[in-house]
């Protein structure tokens, strides 16, 4: 019976060792899925302190370009909280 980190080829019987191998990929893919979700959820951070920036610079303070901000940083799938840090940040 293989265990956790056991070397395949150790594994005398082909159709259990191929099990073996085809768990290996099976987790090897979960972990890439798992990394990547942590560097989106990363890039997530930076792109609501990106947008902060840019909305900071790009609009004045009148409530009409104060709505078009927060309907472009809507659009542009900014989070919830980074939209109200926006709205307190035009008033």
């Amino acid at each position: 019976m293989p265990f956790s980190g056991m070397d395949p080829n150790a594994i005398t019987d082909p159709k259990l060792r191929q099990q073996y191998l085809d768990k290996i990929a099976e987790n090897q893919k979960k972990i890439a899925n798992c990394n990547r979700e942590i560097e989106m959820r990363h890039d997530l951070q930076n792109i609501d302190g990106d947008f902060q920036v840019y909305i900071d610079n790009a609009y004045g303070r009148t409530p009409e370009e104060r709505a078009d901000a927060l309907n472009t940083a809507k659009e542009a799938g900014a989070s919830v909280e980074m939209r109200k840090e926006i709205a307190a940040e035009m008033q």
